[in-house]
């Protein structure tokens, strides 16, 4: 018998035979539920300092990005010590 034949054979089989209604949905839900809380608690450490660490750059950045755009504000900044 070569292996074409065993496998229809196999899948004829398979075919005729009926699986038996097995429900696992509440466990998995159970399951997924029981770790959801465990595992983004370190994600959100490392979340909260990279905020920290960018607000910082972002905020200077705005400044330095505000004072390149408007070329009166860059001779504002030059002589307003002189002002003073």
């Amino acid at each position: 018998m070569n292996e074409i034949d065993f496998i229809r054979k196999l899948a004829h089989a398979a075919g005729r035979t009926e699986s038996p209604p097995v429900d696992v949905s509440a466990r998995v839900l159970e399951a997924l539920r029981s770790r959801e809380d465990e595992a983004w608690a370190p994600l959100a450490w490392v979340a909260g300092f990279a905020l920290a660490a960018a607000l910082p750059v972002a905020v200077m950045a705005f400044h330095v990005l505000d004072g390149w755009s408007d070329p009166t504000l860059n001779v504002y900044y030059a002589f307003r010590w002189v002002m003073l």
